[in-house]
């Protein structure tokens, strides 16, 4: 009978530090990817894109075409995949010409490493470059009353891989009627915007993207 009674106690005993345990791993945040503000992911998109067929919850796929480094830390390796999302869609209207489409990047897929969370804007866009490396681009556009430089006047600096883009890249070049800009969603989080002012507007399978660390709130 003491025997029983101990073995009971035991298990009460258990099932307390159990109950105690499962908030706090619940509360354990996930692994966060944090970019320094002078640290852009260049990537190209995975599948192509017909702007006029999104829709809220519509899953967005880049690939990372370069080590990210800052000085010699590894932050990403060539191949990482960045997990984006559409999460709202407002078609052109008698009061606004041009359909906006906001998406969200908000995860990421290490090569041979853990899932991580982050939150990242899209700073620039252009096409990918064509068989004989000519990347001659020379203007972009932004979209005008946005909350941080996502949305400045088109630059193209030159990548590495020979790609268009490089982390100081600003703006759309090289794909008509579409400019960037950025906005707050519900909740206060950063959103890339697309405005765009034609329905015949494709993001084609690698087309290149620049993303970047929302700028600090000032």
């Amino acid at each position: 009978m003491s025997q029983g009674n101990s073995l009971l106690r035991y298990l009460a005993v258990a099932v307390i530090a159990l109950v105690a345990w499962i908030p706090s791993l619940a509360q354990t945040p996930a692994s966060t990817l944090s970019l320094p503000a002078d640290i852009g992911i260049v990537a190209r998109f995975t599948k192509a894109i017909d702007l006029k067929d999104c829709q809220v919850g519509d899953t967005i796929e880049v690939q990372t075409i370069d080590d990210i480094k800052s000085g010699k830390t590894m932050i990403l390796k060539r191949g990482s995949l960045v997990g984006g999302r559409i999460t709202l869609v407002e078609h052109a209207s008698s009061s606004q010409p041009e359909t906006m489409i906001g998406i969200v990047f908000d995860s990421v897929k290490p090569k041979n490493g853990a899932p991580l969370s982050t939150s990242l804007l899209i700073r620039a866009l252009a096409p990918e470059p064509d068989d004989s490396g000519n990347s001659t681009i020379s203007e972009g556009r932004g979209l005008p009353g946005a909350t941080d430089n996502a949305t400045a006047a088109g630059r193209v600096n030159a990548g590495a891989s020979g790609s268009h883009l490089s982390a100081k890249s600003l703006g759309v070049t090289g794909i008509p009627n579409l400019r960037i800009g950025s906005r707050k969603d519900p909740k206060g989080g950063p959103v890339t915007i697309l405005a765009v002012s034609s329905p015949g507007v494709k993001l084609k399978k690698g087309t290149e993207v620049l993303l970047k660390e929302p700028a600090p709130a000032s």
